[in-house]
């Protein structure tokens, strides 16, 4: 798969970080609609209030609902990039 970075317009999950932002939105996918710096004193968790859990100048995705960081997603492909891919190896093979 590929390593492409998050971007705006992607289908992301998420995979890891904060506990209680897994058990409530691990695994479901979401679009991401803008990509944001944490400024001033740290993120707090929008589940548990959680303050100043992540580190100042972190990157996250954001969409209408929440805001979460990028270490805690996982980009989901498109499927064309997905078909490039096994095409590429069918080639090599």
């Amino acid at each position: 798969m590929s390593d492409k970075p998050i971007s705006v317009g992607d289908l992301v999950m998420v995979v890891r970080g904060h506990a209680c932002v897994v058990q409530y939105l691990g695994g479901i996918p979401w679009t991401v609609d803008e990509i944001v710096t944490q400024k001033g004193g740290g993120w707090q968790c929008g589940k548990c209030g959680g303050r100043n859990i992540y580190p100042h100048g972190l990157l996250a995705a954001q969409n209408d609902h929440f805001t979460i960081p990028l270490d805690f997603l996982k980009r989901i492909p498109p499927l064309s990039e997905l078909e490039g891919e096994k095409r590429d190896e069918e080639i090599t093979a």
